[in-house]
Formats: structure tokens, C-alpha cells, sequence
């Protein structure tokens, strides 16, 4: 069942994740991570999945993509201190909303 929850479940709530979850409601972030703990109550993971550390590995996954790849569409808006500042583009701003 781990596997089934991994390669479904959580592979689509990493998919949708990306970006949006600023502009996410308290009450959304929270509904979702309700559902990962459920998955972990009903013994469908062996592990249970922290939102907040799944929102922050992709914001870095997918901020290093955008350094990293000059072929990256939003390669060419970042500036040098946006690059300096932060391995990751204000993962507090997501943190703030838990």
C-alpha cells in the first residue's frame, strides 16, 4: 500500500504543488495535511508525510531547476540577487501559513 500511496497520492500532490500554495487558505494547507495523516492512521503509508517539508523540497527542486537550466523560461527574469539571496525563494512565505 505504501507504494500504491507514494506512486498516486503523492506523486499528483507534488505535480499540482508547484506554485499556487502561496495563494492557499489556512484551511486548505491544513485539509491536506489531515489527509496525509489520515493515509498514515489507516496504515496506507509506513511514514507519515509532513506537508511542510514536501512544499519546501519542491520550492527548492524547483528554484534550482530555474538557476541551474539556462534554457528555463524563467531563467532570464531572475536577477543576481534574487539567486544570492536565498536557496530557495522565500520558503518562509510558506512557512508563514502554517
Amino acid at each position: 500500500m505504501n507504494t500504491v500511496f507514494q506512486s498516486l497520492v503523492l506523486n499528483k500532490i507534488t505535480y499540482a504543488i508547484r506554485s499556487p500554495v502561496l495563494f492557499w487558505l489556512k484551511q486548505q494547507i491544513d485539509g491536506l495535511q489531515a489527509t496525509l495523516n489520515k493515509a498514515k492512521k489507516w496504515c496506507l503509508v509506513s511514514v507519515l508525510c509532513n506537508l511542510r517539508d514536501i512544499l519546501e523540497n519542491q520550492d527548492y527542486r524547483l528554484f534550482n531547476q530555474i538557476v541551474t537550466d539556462p534554457q528555463h523560461c524563467l531563467n532570464s527574469i531572475l536577477t543576481v540577487a534574487t539567486i544570492m539571496s536565498s536557496p530557495v525563494v522565500d520558503t518562509m512565505d510558506i512557512n508563514s501559513r502554517f
